[in-house]
């Protein structure tokens, strides 16, 4: 059976509420219906409880990275100018340093969000399928979600809240209304207080969560600036969306009431977790005298960009006051234009230029330390082959020495004659046979065809007559 990444995410989940109910229902005899309503608390309990050693986690990592800025953010600006190869390796070496004294992983407060995302999902959408079946909440045969059978689906149908059906909703037709046996009234002043209730959580939630991270927040990161003045803007903007869902589109009240559990749930969750790490780990006072001067630096670039504006505004108001001088302040304002926009391309090149430095000096020892590589695998290869002397130039032999033999011709008269008379006499040599007698040449034959010579007479032919 192929399954999509949204149903792998519902069968943990259906499997938790499934277990709620048959407890409820089987072992302590709650009433049915009843039973699914606990259960969908208790759905809610037992999933945040189980992610809650995470969310812990994740709190704590972020405390520790607080309280770690102003150390790396000292070795970030020393080696912001350096432009050698061994830079990068050095800075992370330096920051690894202070991970380690802090017992830190970068990667802690990753996973825990990573792993709750799905857990969420699977939550969310294991609701929206049991209130909003895809066969329709009076179709015959519906199919299971999840572990959950399609008895225990129709039984949770048929589940009522104060005498409303879990998977009714405001924008439902009067037919359905009808069949499920409420009317558009009940069911709106139902989901009203309930989305209202739901809507005020989500308020004290983003501001308490706002003012928090305020005390934390990196005033040098724009993005992190902006993201900020984003979600302030969003705390009237998503209980909006909230009310504007609940009355308009085709949400079940049984959706609404988990908004509700799941809002108050979370808001207690923040409030005692940042009790907590405010208790284990508080702010250094090193944290704190580095944030409020960044702040104090923030605070001055903003008056500089807001001076800068005005005063481009304040030209272009001089150019509609002043017609007489309207090219005198136009030209002023594109002068300050210019004047701020080469500052701007100033330091992004001195940045650019720091870093393609950087790169080349990479690029240069990469290359080195493969050619040192190389040579030492070569070396390697050299030194495993069996050794053969190579052939070295033949050294001119100086000549054996000749025997000491005295010449005649030098030595003495007497010494001469003395040797002459004290040798033996050499024997007689025989005479030589006389050679045989030479054979008579052979007569030269004239070679014919095409090996005869030039010299020679051609031959005729001779034709006979009849």
């Amino acid at each position: 059976m192929h399954l999509t990444m949204m149903e792998v995410f519902i069968y943990p989940v259906s499997g938790v509420m499934k277990l709620w109910h048959l407890m409820l229902h089987n072992v302590f005899g709650v009433d049915d219906q009843l039973a699914w309503l606990i259960s969908l608390f208790g759905l809610i309990v037992t999933v945040r409880s189980i992610i809650l050693p995470l969310a812990w986690k994740q709190f704590q990592a972020t405390r520790m990275m607080v309280n770690m800025r102003p150390r790396l953010k000292a070795v970030q600006a020393e080696f912001a100018d350096r432009t050698d190869a061994d830079a990068d390796k050095e800075q992370r070496a330096a920051m690894n340093e202070i991970y380690k004294e802090h017992n830190f992983s970068p990667k802690a407060g990753c996973f825990p969000a990573l792993i709750q995302l799905p857990v969420f999902i699977g939550l969310y959408n294991l609701l929206i399928h049991m209130a909003r079946p895809v066969e329709g909440i009076d179709a015959s045969l519906i199919h299971p979600i999840g572990f959950l059978s399609s008895e225990e689906v129709r039984s949770f149908l048929q589940t009522r809240i104060w005498n409303i059906p879990v998977p009714a909703y405001v924008s439902m037709s009067a037919e359905q209304f009808q069949d499920l046996g409420t009317n558009r009234d009940e069911v709106f002043w139902f989901v009203l207080p309930l989305v209202v209730v739901a809507s005020f959580f989500t308020i004290g939630n983003m501001s308490y969560s706002i003012s928090r991270s305020y005390l934390t927040l990196d005033h040098e990161n724009r993005v992190a600036v902006r993201m900020n003045h984003i979600i302030i803007g969003m705390v009237l903007i998503i209980p909006l969306m909230l009310i504007s869902a609940a009355m308009y589109s085709p949400v079940p009240s049984a959706i609404v009431v988990y908004w509700v559990a799941n809002n108050l749930w979370t808001l207690g969750q923040i409030v005692v977790l940042n009790f907590l790490i405010d208790k284990r780990y508080p702010l250094t006072q090193e944290f704190e005298s580095f944030q409020d001067e960044a702040f104090e630096r923030r605070v001055e670039k903003e008056s500089q960009r807001k001076l800068f504006k005005w005063s481009i505004r304040k030209h272009r108001l001089m150019m509609l006051l002043q017609p007489h001088k309207f090219q005198e302040h136009r030209a002023a304002a594109r002068t300050a234009k210019k004047e701020k926009r080469a500052q701007l391309n100033a330091d992004r090149e001195q940045k650019r230029l720091v870093r393609q430095q950087r790169n080349a000096a990479k690029r240069e020892r990469r290359e080195q330390l493969k050619a040192q590589k190389l040579a030492e695998e070569q070396a390697k290869k050299d030194g495993d082959a069996p050794a053969q002397p190579e052939p070295s130039p033949a050294a001119p032999q100086a000549p054996e020495p000749e025997p000491d033999t005295p010449d005649l011709a030098d030595a003495p008269t007497e010494q001469f004659e003395q040797q002459t008379v004290s040798s033996p006499p050499a024997p007689p040599v025989p005479p030589d046979p006389p050679a045989p007698p030479a054979a008579p040449p052979r007569p030269q034959i004239p070679p014919r065809g095409k090996h005869a010579l030039r010299d020679d007479p051609p031959r005729r032919a001779t034709t006979e007559g009849a």
